[in-house]
């Protein structure tokens, strides 16, 4: 996995979830995660369309991000 934002001391290859400060009591990632609004559940089928529609459009933003990273 890369991550574009490093912490201080933290290793480059590491989940940022999977990351424990010493004498800090652990976080509930659970409850940072999106969950699907009510709105999304009852449209499911037109969420499922647009998810597959942009779905080229977004890996190819995600291809162009990997190659030009290193120029930002």
């Amino acid at each position: 996995m890369n991550i574009l934002v490093q912490g201080d001391d933290a290793p480059n290859d590491a989940e940022p979830t999977t990351l424990k400060k010493e004498g800090k009591k652990k976080s509930h990632t659970s409850q940072t995660l999106p969950r699907p609004s009510q709105e999304m559940l009852e449209h499911s089928a037109e969420y499922e369309a647009l998810r597959v529609a942009l779905a080229p459009l977004l890996e190819w933003q995600k291809k162009m991000v990997r190659i030009h990273r290193r120029t930002f």
